[in-house]
């Protein structure tokens, strides 16, 4: 499905933003936020949706996409370049479910849940289990 979609999208931006949530989990405003500046070796520093910072491995898929980021238009033009994309992959898919995709890739790979958990920012090891 990531193929599909990456191949779909008419536009580096939107290549980025899809490969951003799919490759780590992360929500679109936290994809909408990175910044070079927040590359720390071969992690990104992600400030999560309750204000809290937690480190994001840089899968080595993500990184030729990297030189998009920051994404300077608005979120709704960015956003498009998504939607766009799950049209003509002919896929009707959330952009919140390219974070269920990253999960489970994880748990597919054989990572441990409590990492899988830190990785997506969730407090409870319930939530990710969902």
């Amino acid at each position: 499905m990531i193929d599909r979609l990456l191949e779909a999208a008419t536009t580096p931006r939107a290549k980025a933003l899809i490969a951003g949530a799919a490759y780590t989990g992360m929500r679109l405003s936290e994809v909408l936020r990175i910044d070079p500046k927040d590359i720390e070796g071969d992690a990104l520093r992600v400030l999560g949706k309750n204000g809290e910072e937690r480190l994001v491995p840089i899968p080595d898929q993500l990184r030729p996409y990297l030189s998009e980021f920051p994404m300077k238009a608005g979120w709704r033009n960015v956003y498009r370049g998504f939607l766009s994309a799950r049209k003509r992959a002919g896929l009707e898919i959330r952009f919140h479910d390219l974070r269920h995709l990253a999960a489970t890739l994880m748990a597919e790979a054989g990572h441990h849940p409590l990492v899988i958990a830190d990785v997506l920012g969730h407090k409870s090891l319930q939530t990710t289990r969902k």
